[in-house]
């Protein structure tokens, strides 16, 4: 497998969407690909509902899990050759006949349980999970933010503001900046010993450049 590409909630507007799945379904001649959807504003709302109801950690990550399905439903609406992955063999299955699987996380991952019923645990975390389950040579989170920061780009502005292009997590700590990642997910990269890009998926060219190992404008985490 070539890249796991966790797409995320924010990403997915009425304006980019259409650009972004003709751009992976471009790819997808050259590469195998796999999309984890994130969950966007179903997964804001299950936020609500956990605290106004009080929930358990357990019942609101399964919640927040199912709505990922949600959002990979509207991008296969727009994909030609996206289809529905339920499990890991059924992943396998669609990329070996050429087309884009969209893994629809809630029924596997409520199989196997394989991650912290926590807020820390967010789709960054189950994309990761995938791509060390496939042997995936890349990880790729889609965001709507051009990387990680020294400090947050939509409250600051100026010289304090910059974009760190490349961040090591054996010498650097990501609570030093302002990052879009959730908590849990440095731990697995540590774990799996894998790298990570992060990318602004509102700009899709940037992804096909991370994809042909060209420069561009990202972050790449590495071990």
């Amino acid at each position: 497998m070539d890249a796991v590409i966790k797409i995320g909630g924010s990403v997915l507007q009425k304006g980019t969407i259409k650009e972004l799945c003709k751009t992976l379904d471009s790819l997808a001649v050259e590469y195998s690909l796999v999309i984890v959807p994130g969950g966007g504003d179903y997964a804001n709302q299950v936020r609500n509902y956990y605290q106004t109801f009080q929930l358990s950690e357990t019942t609101a990550h399964w919640m927040a899990i199912f709505t990922e399905n949600i959002l990979g439903f509207l991008l296969l609406e727009y994909m030609d050759v996206g289809v529905p992955a339920f499990s890991i063999s059924e992943i396998v299955e669609a990329s070996e006949n050429s087309k884009i699987p969209v893994f629809m996380p809630f029924q596997h991952l409520f199989k196997q349980d394989p991650l912290p019923h926590s807020w820390d645990v967010t789709s960054d975390s189950i994309a990761a999970y995938i791509a060390e389950s496939l042997g995936a040579q890349k990880l790729i989170l889609l965001k709507d933010v051009d990387g990680i920061y020294t400090r947050d780009p939509k409250k600051f502005h100026g010289k304090d503001v910059r974009l760190i292009p490349e961040i090591d997590l054996k010498k650097d700590k990501l609570a030093d900046f302002h990052s879009c990642i959730d908590k849990y997910l440095p731990s697995l990269l540590e774990k799996y010993n894998r790298s990570c890009y992060i990318v602004n998926g509102l700009h899709p060219e940037r992804l096909v450049k991370v994809m042909k190992n060209q420069k561009t404008i990202n972050t790449l985490i590495k071990i």
